[in-house]
């Protein structure tokens, strides 16, 4: 059945006609290629582009799936994709340009921008100001958490979406809640917590007492048994990248003996978090509204999760997760090291 479920991942790309199967799903079950198969299901995405799956780890644990395309890929990511991929219509938080506008031509599949400004929980907020972009869908309890703005020239870009079904965070943000910017204080949304955003207790410019510095606590300062690696596309005290990736992020890890605990963060602050030399938030951010999501995950999905970010080619600009935790994980390698994918369009490897 191992062999089974990597054929199949590998036979749905090229669409054989089905004519008898009677596996039952008891034998299948967590297949999900092979169950695509089974079903004559075909594979979608545009090419270069891809999609994965993990689960945040909570008393319910939270689907999260995470669409990438890579610079090869000339497609437009919020219609080609997201929109393609989602089956709904979505709505736009985000810069945008004056090339790409909402779509309403097509039903129950539009794109929906939405108008700037508004006033979120007393405190007025613009997308000129905004660093952050997201989309929610209509109807359902999916939000996205996008790396690259609504404008066109993202299509030539590698971008990536981080999407996640879960109705208290969809509905904070359907209600359009973010960080206002020009505000010093934060706001916290926490996945098990139904209520509203709480305010921050502390500035976000101060090293606690607020939720982006006690998340950030094992990365400035220096935990023995917490490793990390960091992204950033403007790294801090890294002058004149050239990148075309817009993603800001790190992935932790715990090092103790039999934990599996790890982390993936996901934010939108430039020349931040600067590794273990102590919390300092950039003051030029400050006027901004800005976006950092924690998801707790097991260690044992960061390489899904590197698969993921190897196609939009971030920029790493720290890594001290030793080898020894990594073991087993070749996109994990591929990311810390610099490897982007070089498979052609529509066309994939296993090894059975």
């Amino acid at each position: 059945l191992f062999t089974s479920f990597h054929l199949a991942s590998s036979l749905i790309r090229a669409e054989p006609f089905v004519y008898y199967n009677d596996i039952p799903e008891s034998e299948t079950a967590g297949m999900a290629d092979f169950k695509k198969l089974a079903e004559g299901q075909t594979a979608t995405l545009p090419p270069f582009t891809i999609k994965h799956s993990i689960k945040i780890a909570a008393a319910a644990p939270i689907d999260v799936h995470i669409y990438s395309k890579s610079a090869k890929s000339r497609y437009e990511f919020y219609k080609k994709v997201i929109l393609k991929k989602l089956k709904k219509t979505i709505k736009v938080w985000s810069r945008r340009d004056n090339k790409l506008k909402g779509d309403c031509r097509v039903s129950e599949r539009n794109i929906r921008l939405i108008k700037s400004p508004v006033e979120i929980a007393g405190h007025p907020t613009n997308i000129e100001a905004d660093e952050s972009n997201w989309i929610v869908s209509e109807p359902g309890n999916i939000f996205c958490f996008m790396d690259k703005p609504y404008a066109k020239s993202q299509a030539a870009e590698p971008a990536m979406a981080v999407c996640i079904d879960k109705d208290t965070i969809f509905a904070r943000f359907n209600a359009i809640a973010a960080q206002g910017p020009a505000q010093n204080t934060g706001k916290l949304l926490a996945s098990d917590v139904p209520g509203n955003w709480m305010d921050g207790a502390r500035d976000v410019t101060q090293a606690a007492g607020h939720s982006f510095g006690v998340i950030l606590t094992d990365v400035v300062g220096n935990n023995v048994n917490v490793k990390f690696l960091a992204y950033n596309n403007v790294p801090p005290g890294i002058p004149n990248v050239k990148t075309k990736s817009n993603s800001k992020g790190l992935i932790m890890i715990s090092t103790a003996v039999n934990v599996n605990d790890g982390a993936w963060i996901v934010h939108t602050v430039p020349g931040f978090p600067a590794a273990k030399t102590g919390y300092s938030w950039p003051e030029a951010e400050i006027a901004k509204g800005h976006l950092l999501i924690c998801m707790t995950i097991a260690e044992t999905q960061i390489n899904t999760v590197a698969a993921s970010l190897i196609q939009i080619e971030p920029f790493v600009y720290y890594n001290d997760i030793p080898e020894t935790e990594t073991a087993g994980m070749p996109d994990f390698k591929k990311l810390a090291e610099g490897q982007i994918p070089t498979t052609p369009p529509f066309t994939t490897r296993r090894s059975i």
